[in-house]
């Protein structure tokens, strides 16, 4: 008599798509907070950070005007060879402040709103994730046979994966080039 076939374990697989698919709560309910979240954490230090930018920028003209004065020997003195000859670092250093300072608050408001996207797409890759779990589930349970079916699951998962951490990093990347700008504009020369 041969020995009867064997069966799949069901509590098993259960286990394992159970385990597969709780990441992806509490990933979908931060994924759908998360433009809202970021609106309210960064929009007002948004406009004030482009305020101090703004203001910071006046202040670095005005201070280069004084020096570019001061080189040339001031509006009202007689040409003097030596002080035209002066070192020119320190002007080129105080225009390249200015143009960094206003560098960081032109590029403030698409930075903050490429950064509030992340939430839709963070609420994307939750779906997907979903969707391949599902693919896989149907696969694994012997529901649909297909092989290919069990790879399409994996492999939607194992993109959806990556694509998270894709949207970690960038999330991480765009808040601290935020407070990169909050702080220039602070004064800080970071």
């Amino acid at each position: 008599m041969p020995p009867a076939a064997a069966q799949p374990d069901y509590l098993e697989t259960l286990a394992v798509a159970v385990a597969c698919l709780v990441p992806a709560l509490p990933a979908g309910w931060k994924a759908a907070s998360l433009r809202g979240d970021i609106f309210q954490k960064w929009a007002g230090r948004v406009d004030v950070a482009h305020a101090g930018l703004t203001e910071r920028a006046k202040d670095e003209l005005l201070d280069l005007q004084a020096e570019i004065a001061n080189a040339l020997g001031g509006t009202g003195g007689s040409f003097s060879p030596a002080e035209v000859i002066a070192d020119p670092a320190p002007l080129v250093a105080g225009a390249k402040r200015c143009a960094d300072i206003l560098h960081a608050r032109d590029k403030l408001h698409s930075r903050f709103r490429r950064h509030r996207r992340l939430g839709s797409l963070l609420l994307c890759v939750v779906a997907v994730y979903v969707l391949g779990w599902v693919v896989g589930i149907l696969h694994y349970t012997e529901i649909v046979h297909s092989t290919w079916v069990g790879v399409v699951g994996l492999a939607v998962l194992g993109s959806a994966v990556l694509a998270a951490v894709i949207v970690f990093i960038v999330y991480a990347a765009g808040e601290s080039q935020l407070a990169r700008a909050e702080e220039l504009s602070a004064g800080d020369p970071a």
